[in-house]
C-alpha cells in the first residue's frame, strides 16, 4: 500500500471514529434514535383515517411527518414557533404556539405531536407549558378526533432544565386529562441493541439521554 492510500485510510478510519463519536454516543453502534418507532406508530394511527382528513402536526419544524401525511392524502398543517416554509402541496404552515394557536374549535380530524410536548414551556419558564399545550390540541380537535403524541418516559418523572420533561405512568395520564386513551406502548433502547417494546413497569430510570419513550394514540371524548 503506498503512503498515499495509508494515508488516505487514517484519515477515513479517524473520521469514522470521531463521527460515531459525536453521533453515535461514543460506541461502535450507530445509536438510532426513538424515532425509528414514533413514526411508524404515527403512520400506523393515521392510516386509520379516511382519506382528505384534516390533520395537525404540533413542532412540525423538520418533522418528517410532514412530508408522509400529505403523501397520504391528508390536508396537513403544521405548528411550529420556527419558521418552517415547505412548499408541499397539501401541507400549509401556520408560525403559532402550541400554547395558544388560531384554530377554531373542533377544526382537526387528528393531531399527531411527535417529541414536542416534553420540551414546550421549558425555554420560557412555563412549567406547564406541556399542560396547556395539550389542552389546546384537545380544543382544536374534533370529538372523537384522533391525538398522537410520544415522550420521554421512565420510571419516575424528571425536568432537564432548558431540554426537555421525563414522564412516567403518572405525570403522562395526568398530560392526557381529558382524553379517551386507547394504547400507551413504550420502547426502549440500550447500548447496542435497537429499540424494543417493553412493559409499562419495566421503564428504566431517567437518564440524561432518552432511552424510553410513550407512544400514545387517544381520542377527543364524543360528544354525548
Amino acid at each position: 500500500m503506498s503512503v498515499r492510500s495509508r494515508l488516505r485510510s487514517a484519515f477515513v478510519s479517524s473520521s469514522y471514529k470521531v463521527y460515531l463519536r459525536l453521533f453515535g454516543g461514543g460506541t461502535d453502534l450507530f445509536q438510532v434514535s426513538e424515532r425509528i418507532v414514533e413514526y411508524p406508530f404515527a403512520v400506523e394511527a393515521a392510516l386509520q383515517l379516511p382519506k382528505g382528513s384534516t390533520v395537525a402536526v404540533f413542532g412540525c419544524h423538520a418533522d418528517l411527518l410532514t412530508t408522509l401525511l400529505p403523501t397520504l392524502g391528508f390536508d396537513t398543517h403544521g405548528v411550529d414557533v420556527k419558521e418552517f416554509r415547505l412548499p408541499r402541496e397539501g401541507f400549509t404552515f401556520h408560525k403559532e404556539d402550541a400554547r395558544k394557536t388560531s384554530f377554531p374549535d373542533a377544526h382537526f380530524d387528528a393531531v399527531f405531536a411527535i417529541s414536542t410536548v416534553e420540551h414546550i414551556g421549558l425555554f420560557d419558564a412555563d412549567e406547564t407549558g406541556d399542560q396547556k399545550a395539550v389542552r389546546e390540541m384537545l380544543r382544536v380537535l374534533k370529538p372523537g378526533g384522533m391525538f398522537v403524541v410520544t415522550v420521554p418516559f421512565a420510571s419516575s418523572s424528571k425536568v432537564i432544565p432548558m431540554f426537555e420533561r421525563i414522564y412516567d405512568r403518572a405525570s403522562l395520564i395526568q398530560l392526557l386529562e381529558g382524553f379517551e386513551v386507547e394504547a400507551i406502548c413504550p420502547y426502549a433502547t440500550e447500548p447496542g441493541a435497537l429499540w424494543h417494546p417493553i412493559r409499562i413497569e419495566d421503564a428504566p430510570a431517567p437518564q440524561q439521554k432518552t432511552n424510553c419513550a410513550a407512544l400514545v394514540r387517544a381520542r377527543r371524548p364524543p360528544q354525548s
